[in-house]
């Protein structure tokens, strides 16, 4: 990328546990991302936890709210 690199993209995707589990959860993956190459899925978990994250802050900002 010459010389200009993301700082903020996506290094990879990390499945921890028990070597079943783990496959188990890789085929569901699988199913439920067909046709998708293995950086589109990479990015795709991403963009899954920095909505996740969006939305746990909101909700919280919206409880706080609520205690007032």
């Amino acid at each position: 990328m010459n010389g200009t690199e993301r700082r903020n993209a996506p290094r990879g995707v990390a499945f921890v546990g028990d070597v079943k589990d783990v496959c188990n959860e890789l085929k569901n993956e699988a199913q439920r991302c067909k046709n998708m190459t293995v950086e589109q899925y990479v990015r795709f978990r991403y963009l899954e936890a920095v909505v996740a994250k969006q939305i746990a802050e909101i909700e919280a900002r919206h409880s706080a709210r609520q205690r007032r």
